[in-house]
């Protein structure tokens, strides 16, 4: 919970001293295990609904509009592949022009497979 209650305060000697390999009652860096966390989270507003779902508008049962505002996070007008949550092979299908972007346009365009 990222809090020392006095019980683990009190703890700290003990628990220092085993890191203390030479004995001399202090740490120095090399005595500290190397402890790397890494936490990567994507919360952006509107991306849940689209996680682990086919990815397209008609597949997704939204209106193009929405599913393009959700997955367009800088809002600059175009889904890059980085801001795609899908595969690339998704990606590349919705990419009807193939120059590295999905826009409005090929949103509302019928997805290919579809008989038009």
């Amino acid at each position: 919970d990222r809090r020392l209650t006095r019980m683990e305060l009190e703890s700290l000697p003990e628990r220092y001293a085993a890191f203390d390999q030479d004995g001399d009652g202090g740490l120095t860096p090399s005595e500290l295990p190397l402890v790397v966390e890494l936490n990567l989270q994507r919360n952006e507003p509107g991306l849940a609904l689209l996680r682990n779902a086919p990815m397209g508008p008609m597949a997704t049962g939204q209106d193009p509009a929405d599913w393009f505002s959700a997955m367009d996070v800088n809002a600059d007008g175009v889904v890059d592949l980085d801001e795609f949550l899908g595969e690339t092979t998704d990606f590349q299908q919705l990419d009807a022009d193939s120059d590295g972007f999905i826009s409005r346009r090929e949103v509302y365009q019928v997805e290919p497979g579809n008989g038009d």
